[in-house]
């Protein structure tokens, strides 16, 4: 059984052994393209799609800032789980460094969670109200992220 202490510890293990790698990923969204992948319906960088699953694990999470704020910050708009698109966005965060890349990260986030709205939101009054949640999600991290954003990826090369 996983707790939380472990999976931290277990993540900041997988960090410490990949700082090669971490070292050469693009540092912004002019050399990271973000494409869509055979038989995957949400766009994110290149690098994410060709990382291995334990390390986007370890340095991606669901879609609040973490602890506490979570709790206000949940993973599912209405019932519908958003957390693809957020994982995707806590990548972006945590490679890229660059101020043009943040505002590219932040529309992704939203076109990711409007791609998911429309595949899988139910009605057309449900996705109507999803898709106005999500866009609060995308004006918070638009609007208040960009410090967490310069620091993010300094937690990955140490």
């Amino acid at each position: 059984m996983y707790t939380a202490t472990s999976t931290i510890a277990t993540d900041d293990i997988i960090i410490a052994e990949n700082q090669e790698f971490f070292k050469k990923l693009p540092f912004n969204s002019k050399y990271d393209a973000c494409v869509f992948m055979y038989g995957k319906q949400l766009k994110a960088p290149f690098s994410f799609w060709q990382t291995n699953i334990d390390i986007v694990d370890a340095i991606t999470g669901g879609c609040g800032p973490g602890g506490f704020g979570d709790k206000f910050v949940p993973d599912k708009i209405y019932g519908l789980s958003v957390t693809a698109a957020c994982k995707i966005h806590d990548w972006t965060f945590g490679v890229w460094n660059d101020e043009e890349s943040f505002n590219v990260a932040n529309e992704l986030f939203k076109e990711n969670m409007y791609i998911i709205i429309e595949e899988h939101g139910g009605y057309k009054w449900l996705q109507w109200l999803r898709r106005r949640r999500a866009y609060k999600y995308y004006l918070a991290v638009a609007k208040l992220g960009m410090s967490s954003y310069l620091d993010n990826h300094l937690k990955y090369i140490v």
